[in-house]
């Protein structure tokens, strides 16, 4: 399998499938890319949330999330 590429909103949806690319990616020793999306017809000037914050912390410590 090659790299996993989840595109994340913030919303619980995403909280779910982050988990799940998660284990998948553990689970088959594959990269995993993540994209953050705005919906900007409601966030004109887009900012950081705090799930979007997560999702960053989460890839600048990808290797102990996932294998740790």
């Amino acid at each position: 399998m090659g790299p996993i590429l989840l595109a994340t909103d913030g919303s619980e949806y995403a909280r779910q499938a982050a988990k799940r690319a998660i284990e998948l990616a553990e689970e088959r020793e594959a990269t995993l890319h993540v994209i953050c999306v705005v919906d900007q017809r409601h966030f004109d000037d887009p900012a950081l949330s705090s799930a979007e914050l997560a999702t960053i912390y989460a890839e600048d410590h990808a290797a102990v999330c996932v294998r740790g």
